[in-house]
């Protein structure tokens, strides 16, 4: 979605969705309608479909092997769009809420300079955590102190499948940033 009579390159956001939902429930959110009022243009891929049939979600877990490579996808889909629509990849931001946002945080930790600067919300990484950053990350993380979906502690969902710890997470990315 481009913001309403935007003109040559512009800034961008590439949203992605929680587990069970889809791209397009991103852009129907009243947030896209304030990102494009600031001058972003909003891109909001689609995951894998669930095994069950019931929404998607991004397949990356650190002990799991993928279905998909969502690092290498979720840059085709960034330079496609720049190329389509104009946009200022320099000035690209990934973004992503829950499962997305442990998407997001999980490709900063692996890939910094693969956008400009990145933004998980209420999703960080899964266990087993990454031991390090390939380097510096341009992050803000923000998380709800009651979130019961993704806590700040992080949560086993089954046996092998945990939620990391946002505050493990934190020592990493201060590690990364020489903070």
């Amino acid at each position: 979605v481009r913001p309403e009579g935007s003109e040559g390159p512009i800034p961008a956001i590439l949203l992605l969705h929680g587990h069970g939902g889809e791209g397009r429930d991103m852009i129907r959110d009243r947030v896209v309608s304030e990102m494009t009022g600031l001058g972003y243009a909003v891109i909001a891929p689609d995951g894998q479909p669930r095994a069950n049939g019931e929404g998607r979600t991004w397949d990356f877990h650190p002990d799991r092997p993928a279905t998909r490579d969502e690092t290498a996808f979720l840059i085709a889909v960034a330079e496609d769009a720049t190329a389509r629509f104009g946009l200022r990849r320099d000035r690209m931001l990934l973004a992503g809420f829950s499962i997305g946002g442990s998407m997001t945080s999980d490709l900063a930790c692996a890939h910094p300079r693969s956008f400009a600067a990145y933004a998980p919300i209420a999703g960080s990484f899964w266990r087993p955590h990454p031991d390090h950053c390939a380097g510096p990350v341009r992050l803000f993380h923000t998380h709800g102190l009651a979130d019961r979906t993704v806590p700040l502690e992080g949560r086993e969902i089954r046996p092998g499948f945990a939620q990391g710890n946002v505050f493990d997470a934190m020592g990493i990315w201060r590690a990364a940033n020489g903070c």
